[in-house]
C-alpha cells in the first residue's frame, strides 16, 4: 500500500514523499503527471 501526501505536485507526492506498507512495486510516474483536482487539496 502506498501512502503519500496531497501537495501541488502529485509526482513528488509518489515518490519523494511516498511511504510503503508492505513491499514496494514500481509506479509508472508518467501517468502521474497530471496534478491534482483543485477541490482534492487541503485547503489552508
Amino acid at each position: 500500500m502506498l501512502i503519500h501526501p496531497l501537495t501541488d505536485d502529485s509526482v513528488d507526492d509518489h515518490s519523494i514523499y511516498a511511504m510503503w506498507l508492505g513491499s514496494p512495486v514500481p509506479l509508472e510516474l508518467e501517468t502521474s503527471r497530471q496534478n491534482y483536482r483543485p477541490e482534492l487539496l487541503p485547503s489552508a
